[in-house]
């Protein structure tokens, strides 16, 4: 059975599904973010995911492998007898890794590391090899999970747990590759195309470049000051819709926790439309059409695809 931050600090209780789903209520009240662990049989477990007091993902994990499932049907999973619930708050992007694993599980290799070296020559290794997926790192006193997307880590995806804390963030890169917790044991899951989570990923990724180089455009074209004005303008816009997507500078940061992908697909149009209405008035329908158009063509076929799929640009730049 999976076990998630055994370091963290956590609440463990006993009880029915009843209580259960009782606990569950109280997360949901206090728009609490974290997961809530139930083993009720020796083969059987339920993993429910939480986000601001909503539902991120519940799965059932038994023999035959894990499955998601609606919160209301988990008394028709775990139909009597009692279990033991574990709950965990965490960081949104933590809360994402744990999907990943939900979803990608079992993992497809898994070794132990003596020492930090063996440990980035294995994350190395999988560089070379161009790997897609996730690392789950499991120290005696520690853990962390790592992105690697064809042998590109994600540093923003990275997560670092200890008794003292759980980050997420650029600077958990470094806890995990340099870490002197020894031994660790590695498991590399392997991402699977079609699970929300690796669908979402792929989205995230295709809007931070697609960002990046229309950000950078438009400065080169109206300087840096007009740039800074463009990003407070989508910054407040996200503010008042209540995602976590951040833009600093030229970089999107998104810690959102969507629930599905027709979620973060809405969520990234909007921010789009925001910010063409923002450059048709600074730059005129025509320039801004032409600007756009210049930002896709530097990208990767595959984000191109993506952008492409999902309309994340007017439909008149999608058609040039």
């Amino acid at each position: 059975m999976i076990r998630f931050f055994p370091h963290a600090t956590d609440h463990i209780a006993s009880g029915s599904s009843a209580y259960a789903q009782s606990i569950l209520r109280i997360n949901y009240q206090y728009y609490l973010t974290g997961l809530v662990e139930i083993q009720f049989s020796s083969e059987q477990q339920l993993v429910l995911l939480i986000c601001e007091g909503k539902d991120a993902g519940a799965f059932h994990i038994s023999e035959n492998g894990s499955k998601q499932i609606d919160p209301p049907g988990i008394p028709g999973v775990w139909k009597n007898g009692d279990g033991s619930i574990r709950s965990i708050n965490l960081p949104r992007v933590a809360l994402r890794a744990a999907r990943q694993v939900l979803e990608w599980s079992p993992p497809a290799q898994a070794i132990l590391a003596e020492s930090g070296n063996m440990l980035q020559d294995y994350v190395h290794t999988c560089q070379a090899q161009r790997a897609n997926g996730l690392f789950h790192f499991l120290w005696p006193r520690s853990e962390g999970y790592l992105a690697m997307r064809f042998g590109q880590l994600l540093p923003m995806d990275s997560v670092f747990s200890d008794p003292n804390a759980t980050d997420t963030g650029d600077d958990c890169l470094a806890q995990i590759l340099h870490n002197l917790d020894n031994p660790a044991r590695i498991s590399f899951l392997e991402a699977r195309p079609d699970s929300v989570s690796y669908q979402q990923q792929t989205l995230r990724i295709a809007l931070g470049d697609l960002l990046r180089e229309i950000l950078q455009n438009y400065s080169k074209q109206l300087g840096p000051g007009q740039l800074k004005a463009l990003v407070s303008d989508l910054n407040n816009a996200m503010r008042t819709q209540s995602w976590y997507l951040q833009i600093v500078e030229d970089q999107l940061q998104d810690t959102h926790v969507f629930k599905d992908i027709q979620s973060a697909v809405d969520a990234y149009q909007i921010l789009i439309k925001h910010l063409t209405v923002h450059m048709y008035n600074a730059l005129g329908t025509k320039q801004t059409q032409t600007l756009l158009i210049d930002s896709i063509h530097p990208l990767k076929s595959f984000i191109q695809q993506t952008i492409q799929k999902y309309a994340l640009l007017p439909a008149a730049v999608n058609m040039r």
